[in-house]
């Protein structure tokens, strides 16, 4: 069982690890300003890639290559900075001009669970994640992790999480007075749609927090961690 981020239809959502890598993954980014529901009939007006907050999900294998292409559909300048590169990538797809379009290719080497955003320049890096242009890439490492080497199988279920906050304002966004926190762009998602696990599943949890600014504290309630 598979959960996979909103927006994960571009490109594939979810790959194991340890299925060999070498692969080319091409994604398709594009930017614009969006009107989005976050729960409860709250509209929220931001920006988005793909449509959605967060982004679309991007799972690779380590040593893999990755194609990612930016469209500008917007009237304003847009970008994207990817932590997941051993670069700088902002230089080469940050400050995209409406319309225009821009593609990155680089090596996925090092394995972990990585932040994307938009890369305008300036003040509008923070505004623009504020407002909703971010996601996840996973890197899947070419050796297993320890629990898989442990119980000799890979997990029944993956739970791919973005802690993030949505501002009524600047103001409120600059003294860090947050109107919403949630996960995967909606409040109270998981009250809706409770995670599935049953007793006795491998459960792995691939957590990022967007912020951006508050400090994330996630914990699964009365349950111990084993790696």
């Amino acid at each position: 069982m598979l959960i996979a981020l909103a927006g994960c239809d571009r490109g594939p959502a979810v790959r194991r690890g340890g299925s060999g890598g070498g692969e080319v993954h091409r994604f398709e980014l594009i930017a614009r300003s969006d009107t989005l529901n976050i729960g409860d009939q709250v509209t929220f007006e931001g920006f988005t890639f793909n449509g959605t907050m967060p982004g679309p999900q991007m799972v690779v294998n380590e040593g893999d290559t990755v194609e990612i292409t930016v469209i500008n559909e917007d009237s304003v300048t847009h970008g994207l900075s990817i932590h997941a590169a051993n670069a700088q990538t902002s230089n080469f797809v940050g400050n995209i001009a409406p319309g225009e379009t821009r593609t990155l290719t680089f090596t996925a080497d090092f394995p972990g669970v990585y932040m994307y955003h938009c890369a305008p320049g300036g003040h509008g890096i923070m505004v623009h994640t504020m407002g909703g242009q971010f996601g996840m890439m996973v890197v899947e490492p070419t050796e297993r992790y320890q629990m898989e080497k442990d119980l000799g199988r890979e997990p029944d279920l993956k739970v791919y999480l973005i802690q993030h906050e949505v501002y009524a304002g600047g103001r409120d966004f600059f003294d860090g007075k947050a109107l919403y926190v949630m996960f995967n762009g909606e409040t109270f998602r998981y009250v809706r749609e409770p995670i599935p696990a049953r007793p006795g599943d491998f459960v792995r949890f691939y957590f990022l927090n967007v912020g951006p600014n508050l400090t994330s504290t996630f914990h699964a309630v009365g349950g111990i961690w084993d790696h």
